[in-house]
C-alpha cells in the first residue's frame, strides 16, 4: 500500500489510465482523471492504488523509448537512400524506364 497525498499520481493495481489524488481521508482516497473528454471522479480504497512513478530514460507518458526488436536496438529509418536505383532494376542491372502509359 502507497501512501498517497494530494496531487499525487497513482492507478489501480489492475492498471488504469493515471489518476490525480484529489483528497485523502484515511482509508479512501478521490481520485480525478481525464478519459476520451470527460472529467471523471471517484472515490477508492488505498489497498487498490499505486502510486504512479517516472522511470529513468522514459518518455514523457511513462514508456521505455523503442529500441527495435534485438538486442542493442533496431536501424534507424532516416528515408529513401539517395543516389540510389530510383525504382526496380531489369534484367541489366539499370533502373526501368517506363515506355508504356495507360490512359484514362
Amino acid at each position: 500500500m502507497a501512501t498517497l497525498k494530494t496531487g499525487d499520481l497513482a492507478t489501480l493495481i489492475s492498471g488504469s489510465p493515471r489518476m490525480a489524488v484529489e483528497t485523502v481521508d484515511g482509508d479512501q482516497v478521490s481520485l480525478v482523471w481525464c478519459n476520451e473528454g470527460m472529467i471523471h471522479r471517484d472515490t477508492f480504497t488505498s489497498a487498490l492504488l499505486k502510486k504512479w512513478e517516472v522511470r529513468e530514460g522514459d518518455d514523457d507518458r511513462g514508456r521505455r523509448p523503442y529500441k527495435g526488436d534485438r538486442e542493442g536496438g533496431g536501424k534507424r529509418f532516416d528515408g529513401p537512400r539517395d543516389g540510389g536505383p530510383k525504382g526496380k532494376t531489369g534484367w541489366h542491372g539499370k533502373p526501368r524506364e517506363k515506355t508504356h502509359f495507360r490512359k484514362d
